[in-house]
């Protein structure tokens, strides 16, 4: 257990630059829409006081943190705060309850299934962002549709590999993975991700995306040979930050290539420069980040 028994340890216990991704989701739907919202940007002020929730709940049950006593006091102000946001406009306060269950269900049931934490995990981080962005901007059907199925694809195939490491602390904790189920678990991850490659290329001729989008896959590529070569030299903590950085760079990369919006561009941008900060920090510097 690490961390701080005060406030800042309870800050660092919400692991908030997890959100970054989920928040590129938002940007995503803006970019088809051709416009960034007042109502997407509460969305996604909901979305980070109840993900920074999940992450105090994911610490505790995780036993990754030594944080204030006083956590309780701070789920509550967190989630009052995000009612109070969400009451604003009726999809968000339903996404707001939808967010709440999820994350109970998480903690309490899924984690201990086989697949149960990465399939839940692409739905929520992925697939609920994209279709309340989508009904809150009045996209359409097919096209929420069509981007759902491909982010949850995408999610669901690269989200293995956040469990490359800690494996002996997930059998101790009760928790199903791919590395606590299967012998060789990390090897079983490493071709899951390489089998994300199949839907980040296949995109690319369901929607009108420019060439561009094409040297992120080079770049993807070059990290997944990184990912896997830490994998081989038992380096599974930088395994795991690099592979983050994977899903950055395909989130990214998909949006540069369909929008030409300025303020979405930029903000994709800074929400990315922060995300790949956080990384390098960790790397170097961090532990259970």
């Amino acid at each position: 257990m690490i961390g701080d028994d005060n406030l800042l340890g309870l800050v660092k216990a919400t692991r908030v630059y997890r959100i970054i991704p989920t928040l590129m989701i938002l940007l995503i739907c803006s970019s088809f829409a051709g416009e960034l919202t007042r109502e997407i940007f509460l969305f996604g002020m909901v979305l980070v006081l109840c993900y920074s929730v999940a992450g105090i709940q994911n610490a505790i049950s995780d036993k990754d943190w030594k944080i204030s006593r006083h956590y309780k006091i701070a789920i509550v102000f967190l989630l009052m705060l995000a009612f109070f946001v969400s009451l604003f406009n009726k999809i968000i306060l339903v996404a707001f309850f939808v967010f709440i269950v999820s994350g109970i269900i998480y903690n309490k049931f899924s984690r201990f299934i086989l697949f149960g934490d990465t399939t839940l995990m692409s739905f929520t981080h992925f697939v609920l962002p994209c279709i309340f962005s989508g009904l809150l901007l009045n996209l359409d059907k097919c096209l929420i549709i069509k981007l759902s199925i491909f982010l949850f694809a995408v999610a669901w195939l690269i989200f293995p590999s956040k469990n490359l490491k800690e494996s002996e602390k997930d059998k101790k904790l009760g928790y199903k993975t791919l590395n606590t189920v299967f012998r060789r678990g990390e090897i079983v991850c490493l071709l899951f991700l390489v089998f994300s490659l199949v839907p980040l290329t296949f995109v690319y001729f369901l929607f009108e995306m420019s060439y561009v989008y094409f040297l992120f896959i080079g770049i993807i590529l070059i990290l997944q040979i990184l990912v896997i070569l830490c994998v081989l030299e038992n380096k599974n903590e930088v395994a795991l930050k690099i592979g983050r950085m994977i899903l950055i760079v395909s989130l990214f990369g998909f949006l540069i290539s369909i929008s030409d919006n300025i303020l979405i561009l930029f903000s994709a941008g800074i929400l990315s420069f922060f995300y790949f900060l956080s990384l390098i920090v960790n790397i170097f510097w961090g532990k259970n980040a």
